[in-house]
């Protein structure tokens, strides 16, 4: 049988190749894409050992390629299939968080001085530059999703009283900086669109925070979570 269909033997699970490729440890596997995203297979460790019809992307959750094809997947599939990789307990709690920070902020002066000082600042500036570059595409709908993204990270990180005071210093400082500088502000606070203020985005905070809110209950997140506050006096949740 082995000699008529070589690839269908006892040793296939290991490419044909049980001697180098053994697992003793159990950690021969590796982050595959597949037709509903991107998971953790304890049988891949390559492409040979994928499965058919879906892609071996890396060993290691941080790497681009795994970023990349979890930030499309979202950008495509929109917010539900975001809360279903941030419950994934194979990425980790702060996956999203350590993600963003490596797509850094260009805010200086007195802001980057203030966003030193405030880790949950600077983290919501990460957000929404790893979302901006990833997740927009231009539509209304992804403009959405960025939001409750953003508020959702800065919910489950530092609490909602954070995340509610970030969404509007975002809103304010697009208004006070950019808008200001492009002579935009009277088209902002009119409603007009092609400003960086939009009331819109302020409903989506508030529409993001409700959508946390509930979250957060109806999965015992608020059981498993408490209030604590950093030596700078943000709040944030902690696992007990």
């Amino acid at each position: 049988m082995a000699g008529e269909s070589p690839n269908q033997t006892p040793y296939h699970f290991v490419s044909n190749n049980p001697v180098m490729r053994i697992d003793p440890d159990g950690m021969d596997d590796g982050w595959v894409e597949g037709e509903d995203g991107v998971y953790w297979d304890e049988c891949a460790d390559n492409q040979e050992t994928t499965k058919l019809g879906e892609t071996f992307l890396s060993m290691d959750k941080h790497d681009p390629k795994v970023e990349n094809a979890i930030s499309a997947d979202i950008a495509n599939k929109g917010l539900d299939q975001f809360v279903s990789y941030y419950e994934n307990e194979d990425l980790g709690e702060d996956y999203f968080i350590e993600l963003a920070r490596c797509y850094p902020h260009n805010a200086s002066g007195g802001l980057g001085n203030l966003l030193k000082s405030r880790q949950d600042l600077a983290d919501a500036f990460h957000i929404s530059e790893w979302t901006h570059t990833k997740i927009a595409d231009g539509s209304d709908r992804n403009n959405t999703l960025e939001h409750f993204i953003g508020t959702f990270l800065i919910s489950a990180k530092y609490g909602t009283g954070a995340a509610e005071y970030v969404g509007l210093a975002n809103e304010i400082r697009g208004l006070l900086i950019n808008d200001r500088q492009n002579g935009n502000m009277v088209r902002a606070l009119t409603g007009q669109a092609g400003t960086a203020f939009e009331w819109k985005d302020l409903q989506h905070n508030y529409q993001a925070l409700l959508y946390f809110k509930g979250w957060a209950r109806n999965t015992g997140y608020y059981k498993t979570h408490t209030w604590k506050f950093n030596h700078q006096g943000v709040p944030y949740y902690y696992k007990k």
